[in-house]
């Protein structure tokens, strides 16, 4: 988790988020960190359900490589803004 975007653009949330020294790689991350501050975030009222529509959106335009990863590729006809989470 500490290995891939966005963590390049947020390097003191990275190291707070990590369990090892660098060089990172894919198993660097603590998810009991994570999982601490999510929690709180969650307590606090961050975050939503997604409007259903917006997930059957979604959900169409999403493929999982041979290595499992998903990757969601949306047509360039819906907006930008119909993209970004949050809108």
């Amino acid at each position: 988790m500490t290995s891939a975007v966005p963590w390049p653009q947020f390097q003191e949330l990275k190291y707070f988020f990590t369990k090892t020294e660098p060089p990172f790689d894919r198993f660097s991350g603590d998810v009991d960190k994570f999982c601490a501050v999510w929690d709180t975030l969650e307590h606090a009222g961050c975050f939503e359900v997604a409007d259903e529509a917006l997930i059957q959106l979604q959900n169409r335009y999403t493929k999982i490589d041979s290595h499992g990863t998903q990757h969601v590729r949306f047509p360039v006809s819906i907006s930008e803004r119909t993209q970004q989470f949050p809108p």
